[in-house]
């Protein structure tokens, strides 16, 4: 298990200056419906701003940018 924070700081390396987060279906957190959860303040300088939304929101994000035009 990896922190938000230090796969948001790999997404530096991508040129990514901004992530967004969340536990997915079956994750190890936040699972009751609708919730939305946060982490804790552990990071690292180079981490970027991390935004968390909801795993439906998440599905409904990744369904999006799966069928949007490349």
């Amino acid at each position: 298990m990896l922190w938000p924070s230090l796969s948001a700081a790999e997404c530096v390396r991508a040129g990514a200056v901004a992530a967004v987060i969340t536990s997915l279906p079956g994750g190890d957190f936040y699972q009751a419906p609708g919730v939305l959860g946060s982490g804790d303040a552990y990071c690292l300088p180079q981490t970027p701003p991390l935004a968390t939304i909801r795993k439906e929101d998440a599905l409904q994000l990744i369904e999006r940018l799966r069928v949007a035009p490349s």
